[in-house]
């Protein structure tokens, strides 16, 4: 099993009177499944400490049952493979590490912010794994006091080291991807709920019937 380790941005439409829908923070936990994981522009890396292995580092792509989820990594004591998958996930809020470490407001604000960030890098043309992989490592450097890695290219680093001067002038809310099986566990920007997006859907069906029935 391979280890792996979210643009600050509300899309909403108003479409012919509909509410507003479409990315925000769920008031509740949303039960759904991980179908695939893909690792988005990594670069192999050796995290020596918390926990020391050799991974591929950057932002995680997931197909689930209520979309796809560009994630960041907030727990480096679990694993997680690429390919074909059915865990069972949930969302809430980011307050540990997933492994008994509770994490600090000032941390918390940081990672909200770093995942925002590196949404918004990953999201423009060009983008590569030098920016990938420094976010993640930035957002691990935050998260861990005593986080160290080795065998990232020196861009990598220096990205990385950017970010982390950044990190507490950045603005986030990011959320938590929790892994119910022990699989690991992410941050995420914002998530996709079910119901607007189902409400959405039904909208556009009917805005096209509406045109075709015009054309007649």
């Amino acid at each position: 099993m391979s280890r792996f380790w979210s643009k600050s941005l509300v899309i909403g439409f108003v479409l012919g009177g509909l509410p507003m829908v479409g990315w925000a923070t769920p008031a509740a936990a949303t039960p759904f499944t991980v179908t695939n994981v893909d690792v988005n522009l990594p670069e192999i890396i050796t995290l020596n400490t918390p926990v020391p292995v050799t991974a591929y580092v950057g932002q995680l792509v997931l197909t689930t049952t209520i979309g796809t989820l560009n994630v960041w990594c907030i727990d480096v004591y679990h694993d997680i493979g690429l390919g074909a998958q059915d865990l069972p996930y949930t969302t809430g809020s980011i307050s540990t590490d997933f492994h008994g470490i509770t994490l600090t407001t000032t941390q918390i604000d940081e990672i909200s912010g770093l995942v925002g960030y590196g949404d918004a890098l990953l999201a423009e043309p060009g983008a590569t794994s030098t920016e990938s992989a420094g976010v993640q490592l930035a957002i691990w450097s935050v998260e861990y006091d005593n986080f160290s890695y080795s065998g990232a290219s020196a861009a990598t680093v220096a990205e990385a080291n950017k970010l982390i001067a950044l990190a507490p002038t950045l603005a986030g809310s990011a959320n938590a991807v929790i892994g119910l099986d022990g699989t690991q566990s992410f941050a995420i920007d914002q998530i996709p709920e079910p119901a607007s997006l189902a409400v959405l859907g039904a909208g556009l069906t009917g805005i096209g019937l509406v045109r075709r029935g015009r054309r007649a």
